[in-house]
């Protein structure tokens, strides 16, 4: 597949930084975060899929790996050397050095519009990035991508937002709240049952303290035709907390794990059809 053959090509060549006119999504939301509570609601799986529907709209997409707990996008599309895309272009932004050509060495293509950038690789790595520096390097994507999609991990001090500023500690929810802050868009991951829309319902009021200036949707994943009404029991949680916010829902497809073991994009395997369509109704609303 195109991103095994390009794994080493350099990315991101003088005549493509402008955003591409020919966008047929449009709309100004350039900054995705895929969020989403403790759990493995599948976040990763999400923020693949929407990258995938944007690209092929016709945006250009930098797919942003940013989860400081479990990271596992280069292993979801098969990329198997080890080198953290992240952390290149962070220690490029730490050094001033970070410019198009250093952001297309951290890059890996997946497709003709698709962009990976790696994560840490290993979890134990996390304190290596830098908010900051991280920041630096999104405000970058941004500039040069149409669409940039962030998937991180879950916040695992909520309340502590702080903390980093009051004891001079790097935190590991840093990064997330870096993108959260960075953020046009966040679509929140849950699945539709009991556990995961409880942690969703007191999770979210506490997040969104952080995305006031962003639009929210939530993606109720995995839902099966027993799940009939997921959307509705999710929405009418929320309500019931005060939040009212669109909710998608996206369907279980047994197809994502032959995804995996190929290191397949979605669009790559005809059986994933009914999430595909799924995926790309959620890009529409993301990008509208």
């Amino acid at each position: 597949s195109a991103h095994k053959q390009s794994a080493h090509k350099p990315v991101l060549p003088e005549h493509e930084k402008s955003p591409d006119p020919q966008s047929t999504m449009g709309g100004a939301s350039r900054i995705t975060v895929v969020y989403g509570p403790a759990g493995a609601p599948g976040r990763s799986t999400i923020a693949l899929g929407l990258a995938e529907a944007l690209s092929r709209s016709g945006d250009r997409v930098c797919l942003i790996d940013a989860d400081l707990i479990g990271p596992s996008l280069a292993l979801l599309v098969g990329m198997t050397e080890d080198v953290s895309g992240v952390l290149v272009a962070s220690r490029y932004a730490d050094q001033g050095a970070l410019d198009i050509r250093s952001l297309g060495s951290a890059c890996r293509r997946l497709d003709d519009r698709l962009w990976l950038m790696s994560g840490v690789g290993s979890a134990d790595r996390w304190h290596q990035l830098r908010p900051a520096s991280f920041e630096r390097v999104v405000r970058l994507c941004a500039e040069n991508f149409d669409r940039v999609v962030i998937d991180t991990n879950p916040l695992l001090n909520v309340e502590g937002f702080d903390d980093a500023l009051t004891t001079g500690m790097p935190s590991r929810d840093g990064v997330t709240r870096s993108a959260l802050h960075l953020s046009d868009c966040v679509v929140v991951v849950t699945q539709p049952d009991a556990v995961s829309v409880l942690r969703l319902s007191a999770d979210l009021p506490l997040v969104m303290r952080l995305i006031e200036h962003s639009r929210v949707s939530v993606a109720v994943n995995r839902s099966s035709k027993r799940d009939a009404r997921a959307e509705n029991h999710v929405a009418e949680v929320l309500t019931e907390t005060g939040i009212n916010v669109p909710v998608h829902t996206v369907p279980e497809d047994g197809a994502v794990s032959t995804c995996r073991r190929n290191g397949s994009l979605l669009w790559e395997v005809a059986a994933t059809k009914r999430l595909r369509r799924s995926l790309s109704k959620l890009g529409n609303s993301v990008a509208a």
